[in-house]
């Protein structure tokens, strides 16, 4: 033990803001009390949310006692591991905090007690900043996975939420499934309780192992996931979350009352989506879901506008030629015979010109919910472009190929187009190429399934014609 004239001043400064922490600590516990007196005319659920505060409060004022009393009866005021008693502290100011907003938001504005609630907000507010200061200098980052800097750690933060949100574009996302993983109750609760009076649909798990096994069971849209639990903690949780089957990009939010760089910096790293710093206000933590989701919806369209085409949903030329170049390896590792089929749709200028293109792209459409009705479930098909189309089969034999080819022929000219005045019919011509007849490339391969439209164009249209 060291008497106070011979701490340091840094270390005189540290005993002095814990014990400027303790007031507020304690005077929230005694509003809490008086809060309690009218608790009886309360809803249950306020009721319950007040005491809540009550325990929490009177748990975090014990805490600052206890580390008063550490610092105090210390050689080494210095040596003390500051982060972990800060990330201590911030689980029940994250409850006393939590609550006391859902207590304002259940309670009428004219509610006696209300207003003390608000007032416990803003003492725990200031609170919460007393407590960031408990680490004053940040151990510099380095040998991290690598070497991190701070110049690593501005690229990863600037990263993290690019879109901007107003509260009400939560209702775009309403009912996306939340998955809240923390072995805290309580703050699984507050969580939960405004999610879901947000329109999300809400599941909670209390540790690690809970979390694999729902993920392995089910799919959800989001993660909220504790960094600090008993037995596995937040980041074994999202390496292995990472490596479920569809869960690759499945956002994932770290809540923790660590809020060091180089927590943060670790979690980015192992693949967390953002990272929010207990005590979490609520307000901010929908913000990040609705950012995180909107960004994950739109990687998903611009992955799907890569793949498929806009107009009919059928697989674009990129995504269908690399399909077919499966195919050719199958061919070449295996001996897999396969089929190409090639149509268009005959005399489509005049279908644009008649009755105008919007028609025109009805009957792309139409062409290509009749065609899908009719071929095999494992069979490819896509649009080239334009009015021209592509199926391929594989394992399939010449016969039977020509007759996929013929039964979509027959399905096009008897499925006629209705619009609102009159039927509108169209017919297709196709070319068809089976490995059969001589593979040499898939290029080659095309090249032959293509003349062989031509030479159906050629010979009357609405008909199938191969070598």
């Amino acid at each position: 033990m060291i008497g106070r004239e011979q701490m340091s001043a840094s270390e005189i400064s540290q005993i002095d803001l814990t014990q400027g922490m303790l007031f507020p600590a304690q005077s929230i516990t005694s509003m809490c009390q008086e809060a309690q007196h009218v608790v009886d005319d309360l809803d249950s659920e306020v009721s319950e949310d007040i005491a809540h505060v009550l325990n929490s409060s009177k748990k975090l004022a014990n805490l600052i006692s206890d580390h008063i009393s550490t610092i105090e009866n210390t050689d080494t005021p210095n040596g003390l591991d500051t982060r972990t008693i800060r990330h201590d502290m911030k689980n029940p100011l994250n409850v006393v905090l939590g609550c006391s907003k859902l207590i304002i938001d259940d309670l009428p504005l004219d509610a006696p007690i209300r207003q003390i609630f608000v007032q416990i907000i803003e003492i725990a507010n200031d609170l919460q900043n007393q407590i960031d200061l408990l680490i004053v200098d940040e151990p510099e980052i380095k040998n991290f996975d690598g070497a991190a800097t701070s110049g690593d750690i501005e690229n990863l933060l600037s990263s993290v939420d690019q879109f901007k949100f107003e509260l009400s574009e939560i209702d775009r996302i309403s009912g996306k499934k939340i998955l809240i993983v923390d072995d805290d109750k309580i703050n699984r609760s507050i969580f939960s309780r405004r999610l879901e009076q947000r329109g999300l649909e809400v599941f909670q798990r209390a540790n690690g192992v809970e979390a694999l096994e729902f993920v392995n069971s089910q799919s959800v849209d989001l993660i909220l996931l504790d960094l600090l639990m008993p037995g596995m903690n937040g980041i074994d949780v999202l390496e292995k979350i990472k490596l479920v089957d569809g869960y690759a990009n499945i956002p994932i939010l770290i809540i923790s009352g660590l809020d060091d760089p180089r927590s943060i910096v670790m979690c980015l790293r192992r693949g967390a989506t953002d990272y929010l710093s207990k005590p979490v206000e609520l307000s901010v933590l929908e913000i990040k879901i609705a950012s995180a989701l909107e960004k994950n919806i739109l990687q998903s369209n611009l992955e799907q506008m890569a793949l498929y085409d806009q107009l009919t949903g059928l697989f674009n030329r990129h995504s269908i030629l690399s399909a077919l170049e499966e195919f050719e390896s199958a061919y070449h590792e295996e001996g897999t015979d396969f089929g190409i089929l090639t149509i268009d749709i005959d005399n489509f200028k005049k279908i644009n010109d008649t009755y105008g293109h919007d028609i025109g792209d009805q009957a792309l459409q139409h062409l290509s919910k009749v065609v899908g009705q009719v071929i095999r479930g494992q069979d490819l098909f896509g649009r080239l472009g334009g009015e021209e189309f592509i199926i391929g089969s594989n394992h399939i034999n010449l016969p039977d190929f020509i007759d996929v080819s013929e039964r979509v022929r027959k399905a096009v000219e008897t499925n006629k187009m209705v619009l609102q005045e009159e039927t509108l019919p169209f017919t297709v011509s196709g070319g068809v190429y089976h490995s059969t007849t001589g593979f040499n490339s898939m290029a080659e391969a095309l090249k032959t399934s293509d003349q062989n439209l031509y030479n159906a164009k050629n010979r009357g249209r609405n008909r199938v014609e191969i070598d």
